[in-house]
């Protein structure tokens, strides 16, 4: 496992023997081995996570591990009263946290990493650096010493920050961490530390802008580093974006107090300045990289002929995947701003508006506001599609060039990434592809779901995403052949489907495969929501007896809105049903896809 360096492996032996609570020892190590396992498993020709057991290892699984870690964990913090915890036992508390984040951001998890920050903000983890200027340097062996205990809690820090990120974001919700607060330099390379070489950082700077050019500035060229620089970019995109906290909480307060559209006027010109500006600094970014972790479209083998420098050639080509992906997740956080959010500019896009006068000009195009009923509907800009399919194509074409045993080596949080990849490419096999091309489009689909399943197989992500995926192919298959055999116009109907979600081929999921929940039920509460079938689904119940009409609570929850819901003629109303009824682990990229898939069925036609 390669994602992270928490670490200092020259004194790590020295580091065990000096932990003197035997329970702080035992959180440490329960929690290392629940990662070693999986690897050890599988050198051993074991599958621990054969759902039958059919061939059950010799060897405890993850699971084991880290529910013996949670027990220690949860019995050190109450001895630890109202005393800070040792960085050793932080470090456990983290593997732990991650551990479950992988699994999926549920209750627990998002309150565990919630408990870490806490804890790392009582040891001041975010004040390491404070009050040093960024030509500092040590000069005295002593201070030498101290900075190399420093940057093991650096380490410590940023893995935590990166969580941090990664589950607000799946969220939708604020981070925890505040960045005016964070006064802790980046990690340097593994070299220098493990070395014992001074070597400068800097901290991660407020304005976008600024954030490579100080990095730049200081020579640091570890790809944790640029990694971060890079993630905070998209941290920045989705805080704007319309699966952003500050967009959902702006669009329930609009709901709330009609009279504010002045306001959200210039809430969207801001937040339209404000990607443009993240759009710049992600491309300088990805402009500035050290050559060592530029991706250009080279293999990535994840091995090397030396088995000496096998683990250096893993960590580059590791980190040249997880910034590659983290920049296309960045790219549709911008876009989907475009593409879902009130109408505005495409970030960075200076021709907007001599398009937006030409389809305005056009007589064979709809006015851009209006439709056959008289309601408000977005038009989708084929310039942001095209941004958003192209990053969705780059994610493929990565995972094409790399060894088919990468998914071990990788950061499992990128696991979102390519889950929401191939939904953006099942949207587009069903709605933008041509049928000559629909053989190569579906191969895309194909290969991004495996990709995944090796992620559920490997890292125990959730599995239920892949049922996600296969509702919303049948589910767009569905609504098309429905439209087709009604006759639906292109502007739609609400009411002329059929009004059923009919999934074909899909078996249920099992307990073990929805995961653990905090009720007992066999689902979290927070799925269920009220589904009543339509006057229409009612009558035509007769002619559909082995069809289910009324979707079951999984069903919903995956699919989102009923079929007839595509069918408002009103953008905003559509859009907020799947954004706000969708609640499960990575629910951030299913409501994008979702988002995607509305709004292209509502509109049919994407103007040129």
């Amino acid at each position: 496992m390669t994602a992270y360096s928490l670490f200092d492996r020259p004194s790590f032996d020295e580091k065990l023997r000096s932990i003197s609570n035997p329970l702080h020892l035992s959180c440490l190590l329960a929690a290392m081995s629940a990662f070693s396992a999986r690897f050890v498993a599988e050198s051993h020709g074991s599958d621990w996570t054969d759902p039958l057991h059919e061939h059950p290892s010799k060897i405890p699984c993850p699971d084991h591990f880290h529910q013996l870690a949670l027990r220690c964990e949860e019995e050190a913090l109450t001895d630890c009263g109202d005393d800070a915890p040792p960085l050793d036992f932080l470090q456990a508390v983290i593997l732990s946290t991650w551990f479950q984040l992988i699994k999926g951001v549920r209750g627990r998890s998002w309150r565990w990493l919630g408990i870490t920050i806490r804890m790392a903000y009582e040891l001041n983890l975010h004040l390491i650096d404070a009050g040093k200027s960024e030509d500092w340097a040590p000069s005295t062996p002593a201070e030498v010493q101290e900075w190399c205990a420093d940057e093991e809690r650096r380490r410590a820090w940023w893995a935590i920050w990166e969580m941090d990120a990664f589950a607000s974001t799946i969220k939708r919700l604020p981070t925890a961490i505040k960045a005016s607060q964070n006064h802790t330099h980046l990690p340097i390379e593994d070299r220098f530390w493990i070395g014992r070489q001074f070597h400068a950082s800097c901290p991660l700077k407020m304005e976008p802008m600024d954030r490579w050019k100080s990095l730049q500035r200081s020579g640091n060229e570890s790809p944790v580093a640029w990694l971060i620089l890079v993630a905070s970019l998209m941290q920045d995109a989705q805080v704007s974006s319309p699966g952003g906290a500050v967009h959902h909480l702006t669009a329930k307060i609009g709901r709330m107090e009609p009279g504010a559209s002045q306001e959200s006027l210039s809430s969207t010109e801001e937040t339209a300045r404000a990607l443009t500006v993240t759009t710049h600094a992600l491309q300088c970014t990805l402009m500035t990289l050290p050559d060592a972790l530029c991706y250009r479209d080279e293999y990535l083998s994840f091995s090397s002929p030396n088995q000496a420098e096998t683990v250096d050639r893993r960590k580059v080509d590791s980190a040249k995947y997880s910034i590659h992906l983290t920049a296309q997740l960045a790219k549709f956080m911008i876009h989907s701003h475009s593409l879902f959010g009130q109408s505005s500019p495409e970030p960075g896009d200076t021709d907007h508006e001599t398009r937006s006068s030409g389809r305005r000009n056009s007589s064979s195009d709809p006015p851009h506001n209006s439709n056959a009923t008289g309601g408000t509907k977005k038009v989708i800009d084929r310039h942001a599609l095209r941004h958003y399919t192209d990053s969705a194509n780059n994610v493929l074409g990565i995972i094409n060039r790399s060894s088919p045993n990468h998914i071990r080596y990788v950061n499992p949080f990128m696991a979102s990434t390519v889950w929401l990849a191939a939904a953006v490419q099942i949207v587009e096999a069903n709605i933008g592809t041509p049928s000559k091309d629909k053989v190569i489009q579906d191969s895309k689909v194909e290969i991004l779901r495996l990709t995944y399943e090796k992620h559920v197989r490997f890292w125990d992500t959730p599995r239920t995403l892949l049922h996600g995926l296969d509702a919303l192919d049948a589910h767009l298959k569905s609504t098309i052949s429905s439209r087709h055999v009604n006759g639906t116009s292109a502007q739609g109907d609400k009411g002329q489907g059929n009004g059923s979600h009919v999934i074909k081929d899909l078996p249920p999921m099992t307990p073990q495969e929805r995961g653990p929940n905090l009720t007992g039920t066999g689902h979290s509460i927070i799925f269920r929501r009220s589904v009543t079938p339509s006057a229409q689904n009612t009558a035509s119940s007769a002619s559909h007896a082995s069809t289910k009409l009324v979707p079951t609570v999984e069903e919903d929850v995956l699919l989102g809105p009923s079929v007839e819901d595509n069918y408002f003629p009103d953008f905003e109303q559509a859009r907020e049903l799947d954004l706000d009824n969708l609640g499960f682990d990575f629910d951030l990229g299913f409501g994008m896809a979702a988002d995607l898939e509305c709004s292209l069925m509502a509109q049919w036609r994407i103007p040129d």
